[in-house]
């Protein structure tokens, strides 16, 4: 569970059915993180559902009222004219292409900024009473297919959407005024990364290469080989007598010399044939 050092009594971590998420550290982003924010990194799965929790510590006693800027955590929450509706939260796939032709608009280009992180805020609020007002889940838009070098070399492949929506029952809403300038008084980032990912940015392991040098395991017949051969060598090694070079040896070949034909003439020369 992310804890800020100067904010200890609040704690969030990203869950899935019910298990936190293991965190991870980067030495790279320990300088990007400040007083009241913290940043970590987490191993998620495409199409994988997940949930966001907080806690507070008891001794924790506000000044005002505060609200946190996902104010609900299994899901998110619609009121539409079509009802009231609850929309889990999913990891899901990006999908990239060299062919693709996307318009450089200041939604997609914000959208592609914040693909990767989870980011929950903590905010001082007033609450100024309920609230009608109508709202969809449309930040959580899923972005469609998108250049292949769109996300500037980040190791990134997945993104945040909703799934589909499921009927529940009426909830009110209150309207809230931000304090202190609006400004949040906790951060918490989670990037959330494949597996693949993780080891390409060093956050993780990588997995061992095979080892090269490893001698396969001789087979049967190879073995029988072996044995005829240590049993009739074809070569002798033998040491040469010393008397000019001890480090020099010869081979002499152990098979039975060819008996060379012969003849001899009349005038008892006698003709070795070589051939």
């Amino acid at each position: 569970m992310a804890v800020i050092e100067a904010v200890p009594y609040v704690s969030v971590q990203v869950l899935a059915n019910g298990t936190p998420f293991p965190e991870f550290d980067d030495d790279d982003d320990a300088g990007n993180n400040t007083a009241n924010s913290i940043t970590k990194y987490i191993e998620v799965t495409t199409g994988e559902a997940f949930s966001i929790q907080y806690r507070t510590k008891p001794a924790f006693v506000p000044k005002h009222n505060f609200s946190v800027s996902m104010y609900t955590f299994e899901g998110l929450r619609e009121r539409t004219s079509a009802g009231h509706f609850s929309r889990k939260l999913i990891f899901s796939g990006i999908t990239t292409s060299d062919s693709c032709v996307v318009a450089a608009s200041d939604d997609l280009k914000k959208a592609l900024t914040q693909i990767g992180t989870i980011c929950v805020k903590f905010f001082w609020i007033s609450i100024q009473g309920t609230s009608a007002k109508k709202f969809r889940a449309s930040a959580f838009t899923k972005v469609g297919a998108i250049p292949e070098k769109a996300p500037k070399g980040r190791a990134v492949s997945n993104q945040t959407e909703c799934g589909p929506r499921e009927a529940i029952q009426p909830f009110t809403t209150i309207a809230t005024k931000n304090l202190h300038g609006g400004k949040p008084f906790a951060e918490f980032h989670f990037k959330y990364r494949s597996r693949k990912d993780l080891k390409a940015l060093l956050i993780i392991p990588r997995s061992p290469s095979p080892d090269r040098l490893k001698v396969a395991t001789p087979t049967k017949a190879e073995m029988v080989a072996i044995k005829k051969e240590r049993k009739n060598p074809r070569s002798q090694l033998l040491e040469d007598d010393g008397s000019e070079d001890d480090d020099e040896v010869s081979f002499v070949s152990t098979s039975k010399r060819r008996k060379l034909a012969s003849t001899v003439d009349a005038n008892g020369v006698e003709t070795i044939d070589l051939t």
